[in-house]
């Protein structure tokens, strides 16, 4: 289209607003318009959504993040940087007390290989914690197996809770199963976007999502 058409439309799309303000523009026309601008408002806005879990208010935790060892392997790093960004938006935002830094946790988990052996109260006690979040990935990818022309990025884990002083430390006392995906839509090859890119983004929406589990927050109406 050139621009002299683009142009004629706006100009022509701002008539018809000053008329609607005007008072001029016939009632059809004027509800066409405010449904019109009521349903975009509606679309790019957000909205407020409640905490699931609001256990972690006065109370100190540690995130812990596992995958099996192929998403080690060929992402490596992922599951540190997860943790760093879930353990550190949850400080600032859930009102716990204290936080044990994720390279502690890390640091812990590597320095005691048969930790996984432990039972949670073990965990919790050795941590030093009231609080712990496990968030076990299950399916983390960047495109469909064998194909690696489209990007269809994809992360699911089970998010539970750990409470060191409820009756029964070793057991879940919140859970809850999540998948989220990036870009969210087909089409995307490497020539659109790169795949550091993808990582980011699938990353970022992820650790979004699972924060967003435990402090009231505000989602966007649409998602595209």
């Amino acid at each position: 289209m050139r621009r002299s058409s683009v142009l004629k439309i706006a100009i022509r799309g701002c008539a018809v607003l000053m008329l609607a303000v005007m008072g001029i523009a016939s009632p059809g026309c004027l509800a066409e318009l405010v449904g019109g601008m009521a349903a975009s408002a509606e679309r790019l806005g957000s909205h407020e959504v409640a905490y699931e879990y609001g256990g972690l208010q006065g109370k100190t935790f540690a995130v812990m993040v596992n995958a099996g060892r192929e998403v080690q392997y060929e992402y490596p790093g992922v599951l540190d940087l997860l943790a760093e960004i879930i353990a550190t938006s949850l400080a600032e935002n859930a009102g716990a007390t204290g936080l044990v830094p994720a390279s502690r946790v890390r640091w812990y988990q590597t320095s005691n290989p048969h930790w996984g052996a432990l039972t949670y109260s073990e965990l919790t006690e050795a941590l030093g914690i009231e609080r712990l979040i496990l968030v076990d990935i299950y399916d983390y990818r960047l495109h469909e197996p064998g194909n690696p022309y489209l990007w269809d990025g994809v992360a699911s884990a089970k998010i539970g809770v750990i409470e060191a002083d409820s009756a029964i430390p070793n057991e879940f006392m919140f859970e809850r199963d999540m998948t989220v995906s990036f870009p969210g839509k087909p089409g995307f090859g490497p020539m659109d976007i790169s795949q550091q890119d993808v990582l980011t983004g699938l990353n970022l929406k992820f650790a979004q999502r699972v924060v967003w589990l435990f402090y009231d927050h505000e989602e966007p109406n649409y998602e595209g």
